[in-house]
């Protein structure tokens, strides 16, 4: 699949995830503003993190070995960010159940908060995996550094 094809797939996931939870409008009353930023730190232990500002979507990625890691990332906390808007799933939400899931996170344990089921925003967080295959990442390499994070 080429990049255009790769968007397309995105954005038809997009649909298809959205679809069944999204609200009955669809525009919001401002434009899209999406800033994604590399950090050498983040506000709590993760590679990725969005926040949804008063001027627009913020995004956190950690400094990584390979940059196509940081826009895998930030492509990843995106996506998963809009859906979540798009059902209704407020950042609040997730900083609650993520900030939990750490806290109950046992040693050795190297899952991302979002691949849990009870996650709030389980199926938003899944989109990751088409983008890395078609960039040609190694999906064990990236996700052992996104781990360590």
């Amino acid at each position: 699949m080429k990049l255009k094809e790769t968007a397309l797939a995105a954005a038809a996931l997009a649909l298809v995830v959205t679809s069944a939870n999204a609200r009955p409008h669809h525009r919001d009353h401002g434009p899209l503003k999406i800033v994604i930023e590399t950090v050498d730190h983040q506000r709590y232990r993760t590679v990725g993190d969005w926040q949804l500002k008063p001027d627009g979507l913020h995004i956190l990625v950690s400094r990584m070995s390979d940059q196509r890691y940081e826009f895998l990332v930030g492509m990843h906390e995106a996506i998963e960010a809009y859906l979540c808007k798009q059902a209704g799933i407020s950042q609040a939400a997730v900083d609650r159940f993520d900030q939990a899931y750490e806290r109950r996170r046992k040693p050795g344990d190297h899952s991302e908060p979002g691949d849990d089921p009870q996650a709030p925003y389980h199926k938003e967080h899944m989109v990751e995996r088409i983008l890395a295959d078609q960039l040609g990442v190694n999906w064990s390499a990236y996700d052992r550094e996104v781990s360590s994070g």
